[in-house]
């Protein structure tokens, strides 16, 4: 039993030292690939969240997105539209409101960039079986339903 128990016990110790090396070397990968590019780190982040997005988004989505104050938000969108990554424009949806579109040609280095790591992530989850997917799924939803609300931006 005992034995058991250390087994189990090694084996939560093992999930979460891989846990510990994913956000290590995800933040590594994000400071390298920025810093190759001639970016800050949070750019690049930035750059990589508007790549996904459906369409444009409003600052306050992105500045929820990188848990900046608004002050760090509108610093960071002043950097990426004077480097021409991004453009502002009116929210058809709300007069008074902006919406954040990426440049697709200004942002091609970065956009390459991020997908490259995108494409070996993808090709990663790929050699699991579904069943595995959803399992993992559910447990890195679980483990980022915990870190949620404990880091306030300033």
């Amino acid at each position: 039993m005992a034995e058991q128990v250390s087994r189990q016990s090694d084996s939560a110790e093992d999930v979460g030292n891989a846990l510990l090396r994913l956000t290590h070397w995800f933040e590594q990968n994000q400071t390298y690939s920025a810093r190759k590019l001639g970016l800050h780190s949070t750019d690049f982040a930035c750059i990589g969240y508007l790549v996904t997005a459906a369409g444009p988004v409003s600052p306050k989505q992105i500045i929820q997105h990188l848990g900046l104050s608004s002050s760090a938000g509108t610093a960071l969108l002043d950097r990426l539209e004077k480097a021409g990554y991004i453009r502002r424009q009116p929210n058809p949806d709300d007069r008074r409101g902006l919406l954040i579109s990426l440049d697709t040609k200004a942002a091609a280095a970065p956009i390459a960039f991020y997908r490259m790591l995108s494409e070996r992530v993808t090709a990663t989850i790929a050699r699991h079986s579904e069943a595995e997917r959803r399992v993992i799924t559910r447990f890195l939803s679980e483990i980022s339903a915990t870190s949620e609300g404990l880091v306030e931006p300033d």
